[in-house]
């Protein structure tokens, strides 16, 4: 856990200086600053870019959770992983500009009635895939390297900072909206900049432009584990992002922006998963290669428990501060207050499981995952589309609730029959009922109905509780060990 302690402590404090940031600009100025239509053109554009540049990537990404320890060898540039990286990129840009450019006019016809804005700024979307395309590319190959730190920081905090400088220009009337839209695509488009040079200086911007260190079966590896990649990668964004889509066109994009507003609060709690599962991709691959078993088992089951004392904590804080939230916020977010409910229990699931995506991903049944999250896109698409027409925003939460504790379930008791593990014990229930009992205790805290005076007493009366439970059951000893 040593390389995965270090580098995801790090990542989570780099994320939730970002998440600070974010705060700022999704939480104190998009709903005061923008127009919920306005909050939603900008999620819009990148759900389709991201859904576009997964495409574009052909499943490489895939490749370099899977096969990078084959790659391995700077003598050789790592047998020109990186190029042909690039090289496939470029290959499926092109394939993905020329669908985008004939699925235009459809997207466009289907956005027109409810979300008109959108369809003004749609061409944002093309410099968009690029930029995110090679992000993406050198992100996946930096991390394989043992450096996952360097695209969060640009993601989470310079990505934001720029943000709030341009959403601070709207708010005073220097720019207009047609200008926010193009410097929120520069700013977005920053980070590959970033990363590109960081890699550079690390010496590892080396593009040998040759396949001859490749054999033909590791070639045809590569061919495997990109197929079934795409799938991967594709129903991934598929699942994140297809609510936000359907809303603007079943709802309108005011509809959108509601939700992204509520979404936003929701996510915070699996921020510190993001980190880990990165770092631990490139850690459990090596010993999935070793056939180290044990050290997956130690990963899985400690990152189980660490990762369900922070979500546990985080939902606690978000749910004893639901009503304080809503009377900060314009009235009319209200209306996805269910959002906020669905869409924080299925982070707080997806971090009590740890890095089982992870586990399943690098194995030799890394297909079986591509094959569940298909499964899992289709059901993602079928409950949006039964449950939004008769419940809006609550329908959309509902729908990736129902989807994602599926998905979840199938992935643990898949990796209990497969390799024998399982992480929760004991532990695991002490850590959930202290979560729960708090909540119900919290109730009987006074209110004084202002949010700037109870968001902050309560949260520090529950938290002083709860990490002191926690510190002194030393229930985690790796968590302990970081506090000490």
């Amino acid at each position: 856990m040593g390389i995965i302690q270090s580098q995801s402590i790090k990542g989570t404090l780099y994320s939730y200086i970002g998440v600070l940031l974010g705060f700022v600009t999704t939480g104190l100025l998009y709903p005061f600053v923008l127009e919920p239509e306005q909050i939603g053109v900008t999620k819009l554009l990148l759900s389709y870019s991201t859904l576009a540049t997964q495409l574009a990537s052909l499943g490489f990404n895939g490749v370099a959770v899977r096969l990078f320890p084959y790659f391995r060898d700077k003598k050789t540039a790592h047998k020109g992983f990186l190029y042909l990286g690039l090289l496939i990129s470029a290959i499926g840009l092109l394939i993905t500009f020329v669908g985008l450019f004939l699925m235009q006019p459809w997207i466009i016809s289907k956005s027109i009635e409810k979300s008109a804005l959108f369809t003004e700024y749609f061409s944002w979307i093309y410099l968009l895939i690029i930029t995110q395309l090679i992000f993406s590319t050198l992100d996946n190959y930096f991390t394989q390297l043992f450096n996952s730190t360097y695209a969060i920081i640009h993601k989470e905090f310079v990505q934001r900072i720029l943000l709030i400088i341009i959403t601070l220009l709207f708010w005073f009337d220097w720019i207009n909206f047609s200008q926010y839209i193009m410097l929120f695509v520069i700013a977005v488009s920053i980070p590959t900049l970033l990363l590109t040079y960081n890699i550079y200086k690390a010496g590892e911007l080396r593009i040998n432009p040759t396949l001859k260190y490749i054999d033909k079966d590791l070639m045809n590896q590569v061919v495997k584990v990109s197929l079934i990649s795409i799938f991967t990668s594709v129903t991934s964004v598929i699942i994140l992002n297809i609510d936000s889509i359907m809303l603007s066109t079943i709802a309108g994009v005011a509809a959108t922006g509601i939700y992204t507003i509520n979404y936003f609060f929701a996510i915070l709690i699996s921020v510190p998963n993001r980190p880990m599962v990165k770092i631990a991709n490139a850690v459990i691959a090596d010993s999935w290669m070793k056939n180290d078993l044990n050290n997956i088992r130690d990963i899985y089951k400690k990152s189980t428990l660490s990762q369900m004392v922070a979500g546990s904590f985080l939902l606690l804080g978000l749910f004893i501060n639901i009503d304080s939230i809503y009377q900060y916020l314009p009235k009319n977010y209200e209306t996805g207050k269910y959002v906020l409910i669905f869409i924080g229990i299925s982070s707080w699931m997806e971090m009590a499981t740890g890095v089982s995506k992870s586990v399943i991903g690098s194995s030799k049944y890394y297909y079986v995952q591509s094959i569940a999250m298909v499964g899992l896109a289709l059901m993602v698409i079928g409950t949006n589309y039964l449950f939004i027409p008769k419940y809006g925003l609550s329908g959309a939460a509902f729908a990736s609730f129902l989807s994602l504790f599926s998905f979840i379930s199938f992935r643990y008791f898949f990796i209990w029959y497969k390799f024998k593990m399982q992480p929760f014990d004991i532990k695991s229930l002490y850590i959930t009922l202290l979560m729960l009992v708090l909540l119900y205790l919290s109730q009987f805290l006074p209110m004084t109905n202002r949010y700037y005076v109870d968001i902050p007493y309560k949260s520090a009366i529950v938290s002083i509780v709860y990490i002191g439970i926690i510190y002194l059951s030393k229930v985690s000893p790796e968590i302990n060990t970081v506090a000490d």
